[in-house]
């Protein structure tokens, strides 16, 4: 479980359920598979922190994706496309780690 305090409210969240989260600045937008939108003040690096867990991978300056939600990777393209529909670019430097973690990664 992901537990975020915000504005005097505890937002908890499991981690099952995180498609990916979006950083802008010092805000971070996590996306889940409810439809629900959450937008906290944190850091990107906090959230990882937070997070912890061998299923997220930070595949951009700004996002980071479950792993448990790819359905699909263009490596041409560096495009991976979500569960949710939702397309998420990896940049240039993060392709060849994604690989690697995708190969060994265990999607039980």
């Amino acid at each position: 479980m992901l537990r975020i305090k915000y504005k005097g409210v505890i937002h908890v969240i499991p981690k099952t359920q995180i498609i990916y989260c979006k950083a802008s600045g010092n805000y971070i937008t996590i996306f889940s598979e409810n439809g629900r939108r959450i937008t906290v003040y944190l850091s990107l690096n906090r959230t990882m922190n937070l997070l912890a867990s061998k299923d997220f991978f930070r595949c951009h300056n700004s996002t980071v994706i479950n792993l448990r939600q790819i359905t699909e990777f263009d490596l041409r393209r560096r495009e991976v496309v979500l569960k949710s529909g939702t397309k998420i670019i990896i940049s240039c430097r993060k392709k060849a780690d994604l690989i690697k973690k995708l190969n060994t990664f265990n999607n039980d």
